[in-house]
């Protein structure tokens, strides 16, 4: 049974991209490529994070007996997953910063300020998408995009504010998804967003985002 989330997510990103001014070319990959693969890829690794957390549940419960509720119940999937594919890891962004080869950064997917001002997870905390530095610095809410990045982080906070913080999220897949797209490897970040997306799941399944 498909998870609600990731036709949020999807179909958030497409009406993004829809309404991008990008190359129309770039978008059209990017949304073809949102329907196509990464819908079925955040499937899996939903699927997936279910999976290794109930073994970290169990493993805690055997060995921890006394601790009491969990209190870090997505600790597991911060890092995202060390054996999934392509070179960049999707998670919080405590765990991704700082990991993987030189030249990647981990960008908060929505945008740290927006989750600060909107009451949304903390920086340590906020789902995050590796990328290479070049391309993060390509992103609609990045400062090197000035006054349109202002624009594009208060329209992400008035999502989150709302409640609706996988659209926010969303916007951030439709922009990374045409970036990638935009130089010739449009599913450079799915796998980073899959796992982000997952660990975010988890984030609203235990009333954290």
């Amino acid at each position: 049974m498909p998870f609600p989330i990731v036709g949020i997510i999807v179909g958030a990103a497409v009406r993004a991209l829809g309404g991008a001014a990008v190359r129309a070319g770039a978008a059209a990959v990017a949304r073809r490529q949102i329907q196509r693969t990464l819908r079925r890829k955040i499937d899996d690794a939903i699927k997936a994070a279910e999976k290794k957390l109930k073994k970290a549940k169990e493993d805690r419960d055997k060995n921890c007996k006394n601790c009491g509720p969990d209190k870090d119940p997505c600790k597991a999937l911060k890092k995202g997953d060390p054996d999934g594919g392509g070179d960049h890891r999707g998670g919080s962004y405590g765990g991704t910063n700082g990991q993987g080869h030189r030249g990647v950064e981990s960008n908060h997917a929505p945008a740290n300020s927006a989750s600060r001002d909107a009451g949304g997870p903390s920086r340590s905390q906020g789902p995050s998408i590796q990328m290479d530095r070049a391309d993060h610095q390509r992103t609609m809410s990045h400062g090197n995009q000035g006054s349109a990045a202002q624009a594009y982080r208060d329209q992400q906070a008035d999502l989150i504010r709302g409640g609706r913080i996988e659209e926010a999220f969303a916007m951030d897949v439709a922009d990374v998804m045409r970036i990638a797209a935009e130089i010739g490897d449009p599913l450079k970040y799915a796998d980073a967003i899959a796992e982000a997306a997952a660990y975010l799941w988890c984030m609203k399944k235990h009333g954290l985002a």
